[in-house]
């Protein structure tokens, strides 16, 4: 075993000069021989070259996760990823990806920030209940912006919410998803909303996850919700999700849940549209379906008050429907 004066020498090192000079706890502890001795080995070209990714790759993931810092960084979960190829060794790393830092960031969090090409190889881990449980709470973590795993997965690789949204395979697990894709982040951005914008394609699979009433009427507070430019989700979904809104509109099953649909669509944004006009725009095979909520007369008057909101260009939203 190496003598307490070498670890704290390499301890210190680590500490002081590779993770760019963050100052962060390094565990380097209960080692075998043989990882002290690797430590030991790249210590001289850690003083020399400093620690990178390439070196990362060679070190065991016995190693790497003795590396960890209450920040981790994405380079040596990357590094560790190609590395995982036991059942253990994949559960510990998953255990890693599962971590929280002070930002309330997971491993996978951070994984998906720096590299998110690795998510998918991340996220193929997961081969038992339990680790995929572990990587549906990951996604569903909040941060300290209000941002959930899965939002920010949404921006980072939104070709990989698909597969992310795959690991709900019981009924906790999809209501959880929900949960975090109801949450509203620091512009009062939804979940649902992310993906409407940065991966459009994974929200009929998102919305396909609300399966009791419980979690419909989630989605539809959540499609109400207003963000920091009066955008509502419901207008966002009309504007960069068309093929998703009838199925959203369907989770609004009692008179409570259209009217406040309706409310939703005639909400005016900075620019002067409404909800109502972006889906006759960009959702007309939807445009029959909201008028159809409309059975009282207070909420056909609020459509009526819409379609004749003036726009910034000074056009009626019936007129542009109309043309």
């Amino acid at each position: 075993m190496l003598s307490t004066p070498w670890l704290a020498a390499i301890e210190e090192y680590i500490e002081d000069q590779i993770l760019c000079g963050l100052r962060a706890m390094v565990r380097v502890c209960n080692n075998t021989k043989e990882d002290n001795e690797l430590l030991l080995r790249y210590y001289d070209q850690l003083k020399k070259d400093r620690f990178s990714p390439l070196m990362g790759a060679r070190l065991p993931l016995s190693v790497l996760l003795k590396l960890y810092t209450s920040e981790p960084t994405g380079w040596a979960l990357a590094a560790a990823l190609t590395l995982a190829t036991t059942e253990d060794a994949k559960s510990r790393l998953i255990a890693a990806l599962y971590q929280i830092n002070d930002k309330g960031w997971t491993g996978l969090r951070v994984l998906g920030g720096d590299f998110p090409e690795s998510v998918g190889a991340a996220l193929a881990l997961a081969t038992t209940q339990e680790d995929r449980s572990k990587f549906v709470i990951a996604l569903c973590q909040v941060d300290n912006n209000n941002w959930t795993g899965i939002m920010a997965l949404a921006y980072d690789a939104p070709e990989l919410v698909n597969s992310a949204l795959a690991l709900a395979t019981t009924q906790d697990h999809k209501s959880k998803f929900v949960a975090a894709l109801c949450q509203a982040n620091s512009n009062n951005w939804t979940g649902i909303k992310v993906l409407a914008q940065y991966a459009s394609k994974s929200v009929n699979v998102a919305l396909a996850l609300a399966t009791t009433q419980e979690d419909r009427s989630k989605f539809v507070i959540a499609l109400c919700q207003v963000d920091n430019n009066n955008w509502t989700g419901i207008r966002s979904l009309g504007r960069y999700a068309p093929e998703s809104v009838n199925s959203a509109l369907a989770f609004a099953t009692t008179a409570e849940d259209k009217a406040k649909i309706i409310a939703a669509l005639c909400q005016v944004t900075s620019d002067n549209w409404t909800g109502i006009r972006s889906v006759g725009v960009h959702a007309p095979k939807s445009f029959n379906t909201v008028l159809a909520f409309a059975t009282t007369v207070e909420d056909k008057s609020k459509i009526l008050t819409a379609l004749c909101q003036i726009d910034s260009e000074g056009e009626a939203g019936l007129k542009v429907l109309l043309d």
